[in-house]
């Protein structure tokens, strides 16, 4: 028996859906968030605390994120090849 998790098809199954599934979920929340961030003006972000190279940044990284909710859905298209990490990776703290 090799060393590590023993592999069943119930266990490929469920690891499949469960990132499907977190995926789906992952663009529906992106869509929920880009929808808010949307109908924030900047000085309502500035009182957040925001300042205005950061609003750039967060609306920057929400335009790209909400394009590839759109690639994945179909609904749109991306021609040349686009890195889609070029913002959004600046938003984790890690480029």
């Amino acid at each position: 028996m090799p060393v590590g998790y023993a592999v069943s098809k119930a266990d490929c199954d469920s690891r499949a859906g469960a990132l499907a599934l977190a995926v789906r979920n992952t663009f529906d929340d992106i869509r929920n968030f880009k929808t808010w961030l949307d109908a924030q003006t900047d000085p309502t972000l500035t009182a957040l605390g925001y300042v205005s190279a950061d609003i750039s940044l967060l609306r920057s990284a929400y335009n790209d994120l909400s394009k590839l909710v759109g690639i994945y859905e179909g609904t749109q298209t991306q021609s040349p090849g686009y890195d889609f990490r070029t913002f959004a990776k600046l938003l984790t703290g890690v480029s």
